[in-house]
């Protein structure tokens, strides 16, 4: 796995990291408390307190007035719940996110409270585990201090990195563990022991108990070991231990592997809204770009704006020419890692995509295990430059750098991102509702029955004055009525389904669309 490289470490790059590791753990934590908690993390806290999304559902939308205080015990720890109640949650409505990180959540809440910071705060502990683990499988790819160090320092500063950690969400565990599993098997294809092929398949295990998704990682390893084949045959035994290795995981995950055969149905009715009736190849082309390019930078001067696609080129461009440097470079094995890990994952997304007509291989957050690869391909051809004296690596070093402390500087002083889309606009839409006194949001479970978690979400920013209507999927005209009629109360309507809206129609209140971009009505009487 290694080859020699002369290098040199200049106290200056010692000094840059420094200076970064102390950016990426600001950036990390800038202003956690005010990031809109958004629909996913709301359903992280409903399986964290050991409730269930039908039972909170069944409680408040039943065509009465509710208190931002009654909603909120929702977002506490249930009483007299444990983790079992996680995991049931989970099983029954989640299949397809298995247990492992909602359970340290709950622990983890459980001694620093129930609250967004207290739950970001543990992925971001994850995210900054990662650093040290990229370093050392840097180092054993190309046993170059350079390399490791550039490829901790893009970690350490990388913009989408630093919105997934801030997300109570188990993308970071993900990638932990997914960087500890690639380490883990170059040191089992370099040393056969019993205790590095037992490491290994206690963090695939891990990792597969984490996310759904980690299974893509093991596709790419497994492409791996077959080449790996084809170039040493001499060493068939580690195919062998790959296969006991696999043997073990499955047996090890039957137990989550039969909950998510059980209820494999409610699973793909959860991840349906992937599903497009024809594929946007313009549209797709861009959110590709946009989705590999954010590793260095997030910024855009607006989705459709040419110059977004123009500025990121240059990014995806040094990724390519990157992988080709590492191609030119004489470490065959190297390469191949570097490759499947990034481009096996990726084939695995695009090609049920173009069979099933989704777009699952657009979403950033599916693809974020493969970008720590990208990283060290980057870092291996800048550590070229920079050993060789080229000015040129400088430079690119510090665009890199410059353009991922601007992206994380904007996203330190901003609210939302892109990556919490449905719930984008949710404190903008809070700080209207806030801004008139005695407002009562009327609501409904949806048209795709995915309100509760921006009701939740809402719930964390509205003032305690703010009061709900939730409705049940047919509304009680009569109660509906009285919400309408009631005197100085300003009535706002909040993602309302079609239902609802027909429901309304028959009343004489007029309904002002006034801020499209939350789904939010403003009723006059």
């Amino acid at each position: 796995m290694q080859a020699n490289i002369n290098y040199k470490n200049p106290n200056w790059l010692l000094i840059l990291l420094a200076i970064i590791l102390t950016l990426g753990v600001v950036f990390r934590w800038a202003n956690i408390d005010k990031k809109i908690y958004w629909h996913d993390e709301s359903y992280t806290t409903i399986r964290t307190t050991g409730y269930q999304a039908k039972e909170i559902a069944d409680t408040i939308f039943q065509n009465r007035l509710l208190s931002t205080r009654e909603l909120g015990k929702f977002q506490q720890l249930k009483p007299e719940s444990n983790v079992f109640d996680t995991i049931k949650s989970l099983a029954k409505e989640d299949p397809q996110h298995p247990p492992l990180y909602f359970i340290i959540s709950r622990y983890w809440e459980k001694i620093f409270g129930f609250s967004p910071v207290s739950s970001r705060s543990l992925a971001i502990v994850f995210s900054l585990l990662s650093l040290p683990f990229i370093y050392y499988l840097s180092l054993e790819l190309f046993a170059a201090k350079l390399t490791a160090i550039l490829a901790v320092i893009f970690l350490a500063l990388s913009p989408v990195d630093i919105i997934f950690a801030q997300m109570s969400r188990q993308y970071s565990l993900l990638v932990l563990l997914t960087i500890i599993s690639q380490l883990m098997l170059l040191k089992c294809l370099k040393k056969r022991t019993v205790v590095n092929w037992s490491l290994y398949t206690l963090s695939n295990t891990l990792g597969l108990y984490t996310h759904l998704f980690f299974i893509l990682n093991l596709f790419a390893q497994a492409v791996l070991i077959i080449w790996y084949l084809i170039l040493k045959p001499e060493r068939k035994n580690n195919l062998i231990f790959f296969l006991l290795s696999g043997l073990t995981m499955i047996i090890l995950y039957i137990p989550w592997l039969q909950v998510f055969l059980t209820n494999s149905q409610r699973a793909f009715n959860s991840t349906s809204w992937a599903a497009v009736n024809y594929l946007d190849w313009g549209l797709i082309s861009k959110l590709w770009i946009l989705g590999f390019t954010c590793l260095f930078s997030d910024t855009d001067f607006g989705f459709n704006n040419i110059f977004t696609y123009i500025y990121r080129l240059f990014f995806l461009s040094l990724t390519i020419y990157a992988f080709y440097r590492v191609y030119r470079y004489n470490n065959p094995i190297a390469f191949t890692f570097l490759i499947t890990s990034t481009l096996v994952p990726f084939l695995a997304l695009v090609i049920p995509d173009l069979i099933f007509i989704t777009t699952r291989s657009t979403v950033t957050r599916y693809l974020i295990a493969t970008f720590p690869t990208i990283y060290i391909t980057v870092a291996f051809f800048l550590s070229q430059l920079l050993n060789q004296g080229k000015i040129l690596g400088k430079i690119i070093l510090t665009f890199l750098l410059t353009a991922s402390i601007i992206s994380n500087f904007n996203n330190a002083l901003s609210e939302t991102s892109w990556a919490k889309v449905p719930s984008y606009w949710n404190g903008e839409v809070a700080r209207k509702i806030n801004a008139v006194p005695n407002a009562i949001i009327i609501s409904d479970e949806g048209n795709d029955w995915t309100n509760l978690g921006d009701l939740l979400s809402l719930n964390y920013r509205l003032n305690s004055d703010v009061q709900y209507f939730l409705t049940t999927s047919n509304p009680d005209t009569d109660k509906l009525k009285e919400i309408l009629e009631s005197p100085n109360v300003n009535l706002f309507l909040f993602r309302p389904s079609n239902r609802l809206l027909l429901a309304l129609d028959q009343f004489d209140i007029r309904l002002d669309y006034f801020y499209p971009q939350g789904q939010l009505w403003r009723g006059k009487k």
